[in-house]
């Protein structure tokens, strides 16, 4: 379609029709019966950046649905079985929806957000059987070594022991400016760190770290050394620095429930009080 031509649909579609039960500058593009749609809902339902054409096929699909849903919700409103019901699940879906969005203003508002770190604490020591890993963990060495580096034997040596030979990898980074260390002292997914950091083909990380001491990548123009000091194996609990924010989530939710709940009791009680509650016995 000519694009002069199809900005002028779009113009004459949205914002030169007549007015009809809107605003000068918002005036209404279509209606079926007492219902009206309006240029405004129409333009805020289009996606941004559109060109004039994709803007024509866009806003007359809208309108036209729009209009389906009017006529099909008029037949059905005439049609339908135990509109009543409808009308009581209606609401009882737009009370739950108020005291749903209450209640987080609430959290937001007058909860503390900062959890103790205590609680946390004595949360994983009692339920450490919620914190059983499914992946191994680790902790270690990742270097970037230039193949033309000096001693890179010794350097294995070290990696294979890097529990006790910490100090000497590190002088030798320091000399040899190029090799590049990354030390890896949180314990870490070793899964994650496969997708992020080591691509590998063959035998997958996860069942490297678990057996060797040392993983080794050789790329054009330097090697790729993976030095591993500890593991945690699948079956094992995670330790409490890994699990941390996860027990902080569980705990944070049952602060919130217990908030809630509170809140409620409150409330009831306050009604009470001033005789608001009555309760007919049979």
């Amino acid at each position: 379609m000519n694009r002069f031509f199809a900005i002028i649909i779009v113009s004459l579609l949205l914002f030169s029709c007549k007015p009809h039960r809107g605003e000068a500058d918002n005036p209404a593009v279509a209606k079926v019966g007492n219902n009206v749609l309006l240029k405004d809902e129409v333009t805020a339902n289009l996606p941004s950046n559109l060109s004039p054409e994709d803007s024509l096929i866009m806003a007359n699909h809208y309108i036209r649905t729009w209009i389906d849903n009017v006529l099909l919700y008029a037949v059905a409103s005439d049609n339908i079985d135990n509109m009543e019901e409808i009308d009581r699940l209606t609401e009882e879906y737009r009370r739950s929806l108020v005291v749903y969005r209450y209640q987080e203003q609430l959290v937001n508002e007058k909860m503390p957000k900062n959890v103790d770190e205590q609680k946390l604490h004595d949360f994983y020591d009692r339920n450490s059987d919620m914190f059983i890993l499914d992946r191994p963990l680790f902790k270690g060495l990742m270097l970037t070594v230039p193949d033309n580096s000096p001693n890179i034997e010794y350097l294995r040596y070290w990696c294979r022991a890097l529990n006790v030979s910490r100090k000497k990898i590190e002088a030798y980074c320091a000399k040899n400016k190029d090799v590049t260390a990354y030390f890896i002292d949180d314990w870490t997914d070793a899964a994650a760190f496969a997708r992020e950091s080591w691509p590998i083909e063959g035998d997958d990380l996860q069942t490297l770290v678990k057996t060797s001491k040392l993983v080794e990548r050789r790329e054009p123009k330097y090697y790729c050394f993976l030095a591993v000091s500890d593991v945690l194996e699948p079956g094992e609990t995670a330790p409490f620095e890994y699990a941390k924010e996860a027990v902080r989530s569980v705990v944070f939710n049952q602060q919130k429930i217990d908030f809630l709940k509170k809140t409620q009791d409150d409330l009831y009680k306050r009604a009470s009080s001033r005789g608001e509650i009555e309760i007919f016995n049979e």
